[in-house]
């Protein structure tokens, strides 16, 4: 018997007692009817995360597959180029779905398997994109939002502002008392990338706010080898920083090793180049990380998520997501974080309106605090005449 994606539930140690085959199965009743891939984008993003990159140009891709009785699976990233918005994996996606139609299968597993073999070289973001929108599709079969749908416990967890690049001593500091005011009372800062002048900024940061109840993560962005690492770590001031992120490119497992054996602060990687599943596994067996960290939306969507989470759980290890682009793509990591024991905080990207744009009952944040969801699936609706209003917008049905 092939495996399936009932299979991959049934390995989560907080699975509900439902059958899982049936939301996953076709029928007749709720066969794929219509497949629309949409991509937009906004000219006037302006917001940078590190001193050494360009503005990016961030392009949405989404989802909409409905069913013959009605319901709607849908899904959500965010791409990023540099000048000009890049429209290649749209085309890639509109070919996928063509294909999708022709398979009448609903389970994510035989779906991936499948545009694996058709699609030889197929993108971990068209991949992403088709496998969260069969997922969200099943819990709304069960009625249930879907991090109750993944066995999900708790409804609600702590939030982090995770702020831009700011060149401005000033501005930092008065974004940070603008999200504050939000109810935040974590913040990640996006640095510099250039040794003393982040080193400065740990100073600031410590003599500005060691009277506040504020926290602060430190994203180096992978911009240092082990000794300047080092010397970031051994400045932060342990009960004001929460962990520091990224200090070194994620292939250098063994500096990790050493680094994290160095100081008290715990160390996380970046999670979006390197996150296969033997490099997870060797990150986490020779304790290179304080937690380990990946994103539902560039990894292959939900399906990879869990197969991750199965090696994280074989650690006992954390898991402290990245969680960026539209409130869509956000939404998938805040339910897979709800649905783990294992998580702690949710990465909030601000200038928040920016990752609003065509979607509706959007604001995943109540006072710090990610707000319950109660729709069944992702518990996010799109606006779709708004999402031709962007400045980039295309459109394709597949039939």
């Amino acid at each position: 018997m092939s495996y399936k994606t009932s299979d991959l539930i049934n390995k989560l140690p907080n699975k509900i007692n439902i059958n899982y085959d049936s939301f996953f199965s076709s029928s007749n009743n709720s066969e794929i009817k219509t497949i629309e891939i949409y991509a937009y984008g906004l000219n006037e993003t302006d917001a940078k995360y590190s001193s050494k990159w360009e503005v990016w140009k961030h392009l949405n891709l989404v989802l909409r597959v409905i069913t013959s009785d009605g319901l709607e699976g849908l899904s959500g990233i965010t791409t990023n180029s540099i000048k000009e918005f890049d429209l290649s994996h749209y085309y890639e996606l509109v070919s996928a779905c063509s294909y999708l139609m022709s398979m009448r299968e609903n389970d994510p597993i035989v779906i991936r398997k499948l545009l694996k073999n058709k699609y030889s070289n197929i993108s971990d973001s068209v991949l992403t994109c088709i496998d969260i929108a069969y997922w969200d599709l099943a819990a709304k079969k069960a009625s249930l939002p879907l991090y109750k749908f993944l066995g999900g416990q708790k409804h609600s967890m702590k939030a982090y502002a995770s702020l831009p690049f700011y060149s401005e001593n000033k501005d930092l500091i008065a974004n940070i008392e603008l999200h504050a005011q939000m109810g935040f009372e974590v913040f990640k800062i996006h640095t510099w990338g250039l040794i003393e002048k982040d080193l400065e900024l740990v100073k600031l940061i410590e003599q500005q706010f060691r009277n506040k109840v504020f926290q602060f993560i430190l994203d180096l962005e992978g911009e240092y080898d082990f000794d300047q690492a080092l010397r970031i770590g051994k400045a932060m001031n342990k009960d004001m920083f929460k962990w520091l992120e990224a200090p070194m490119k994620d292939n250098l497992l063994d500096d990790y090793s050493r680094l994290k054996k160095s100081f008290s602060i715990p160390i996380i990687p970046d999670g979006y180049t390197l996150y296969s599943e033997d490099h997870i596994e060797n990150g986490l067996k020779h304790d290179c990380w304080s937690a380990a960290r990946f994103d539902a939306t560039i990894v292959g969507g939900i399906t990879k998520s869990l197969e991750l989470i199965n090696i994280i759980n074989k650690y006992s290890a954390k898991l402290e997501m990245q969680c960026w682009g539209n409130t869509l793509a956000q939404a998938v990591n805040l339910h897979i974080m709800l649905a783990s024991s294992k998580s702690t905080y949710f990465e909030t990207p601000v200038p928040i309106d920016m990752y609003h744009f065509g979607l509706k009952n959007d604001n995943l944040i109540d006072n710090g605090f990610t707000r319950e969801f109660k729709k069944p699936g992702l518990g996010i609706e799109v606006d779709w005449e708004r999402l031709s209003d962007a400045d980039i917008y295309e459109k394709t049905t597949v039939k």
